[in-house]
């Protein structure tokens, strides 16, 4: 099976973190964040005029309308949809931008695997509680891969020490190019790297 990191194009509109409520949970082994629980909506800026199917901002996805509808009819499976509040949209200049933000909604993932390995599929060195990796480890990587035993078979999913980070098969990606989806990217996980 192959799988592929998501992210969104430079060309097009982005999307900022402006803010959310949330509880952390640190790992008492490494005292690191390994889970967030957010409360409430997820709050966005956006900046840039040109608008898209798609836009990723820190620990939010979201989608319009097309890409939506795309989702039910492909039968793409491992997500929900929730509101998002869009605060306000610029252009690059910070100014206001006239545009209608009502049709986004936050693809929310809730598709699992477990801890990410390298690119052969051996482990690598993590907290053996949480499965933190350092950013030293992952500087080194040069690809990953996702134990599939453990994967629960969802199009649109996260690794258990990779929270929030949409991964996915080559469903959703076969279906964005058929339906021209703008602003979608796929970079295949073995040839990925964190740098």
């Amino acid at each position: 099976m192959k799988f592929y990191y998501v992210r969104t194009e430079e060309k097009y509109a982005k999307a900022y973190f402006v803010s959310f409520e949330r509880d952390c949970s640190i790992c008492d082994e490494c005292d690191e964040v390994y889970a967030i629980t957010r409360k409430g909506l997820y709050h966005t800026r956006l900046k840039g005029k040109k608008q898209g199917d798609f836009y990723r901002a820190p620990g939010c996805y979201i989608g319009n309308s097309k890409f939506r509808n795309m989702l039910k009819e492909y039968r793409i499976t491992g997500y929900d949809i929730c509101d998002v509040v869009v605060d306000k949209w610029e252009d690059q200049r910070n100014n206001l931008i006239d545009i209608d933000a009502s049709d986004l909604k936050e693809i929310v993932i809730k598709g699992k695997s477990g801890w990410y390995m390298d690119k052969d599929g051996n482990d690598i060195k993590r907290c053996q509680k949480c499965g933190h990796v350092d950013f030293y480890v992952k500087g080194e990587l040069h690809g990953i891969s996702v134990p599939e035993d453990t994967w629960d078979g969802s199009d649109i999913f996260s690794c258990s020490n990779w929270h929030g980070v949409m991964l996915c098969t080559e469903r959703l990606k076969e279906a964005c190019e058929k339906e021209k989806i703008k602003n979608i990217r796929f970079i295949p996980l073995d040839e990925f790297t964190f740098a």
